[in-house]
């Protein structure tokens, strides 16, 4: 369930992950949304309207959608983007491309598993 809370407030805890997603009513609220909110999203056919482009990017990722993944990815041209753009590589088995996208986003290549990733950026740009 998303909540809407006043702009200028603040909410973290521990076990929710929040994001500012444009409220669909135009009021002065906006709309914040959990990873789980945003996991639960992957059951419908198609994205919600009001995810960032990250945010989309990550959706076609999480629905095993490579392609529209990356269209999305490789036009964002921001550290996020280029985050995104080398776990994409990676995904494809392309380590010499990722190690790019990895140096352009001010990372070095990850341990963890692929899906580990994908929830940890996710939640990282939930959080923001």
């Amino acid at each position: 369930m998303l909540s809407l809370i006043d702009y200028g407030e603040e909410r973290s805890n521990s076990s929710h992950l929040w994001t500012r997603v444009p409220s669909l009513n135009h009021s002065s609220k906006i709309e914040f949304m959990t990873f789980i909110e945003f996991e639960n999203t992957l059951k419908q056919e198609q994205p919600p309207a009001e995810l960032s482009r990250p945010l989309r990017a990550l959706w076609f990722a999480g629905k095993d959608d490579w392609e529209n993944s990356h269209n999305i990815a490789q036009d964002i041209h921001t550290n996020e983007g280029s985050w995104i753009h080398a776990y994409l590589h990676r995904w494809e088995g392309d380590d010499w491309n990722a190690k790019y996208w990895y140096r352009q986003a001010g990372r070095t290549m990850p341990t963890v598993s692929l899906k580990e990733e994908w929830r940890d950026i996710t939640e990282n740009l939930l959080a923001n």
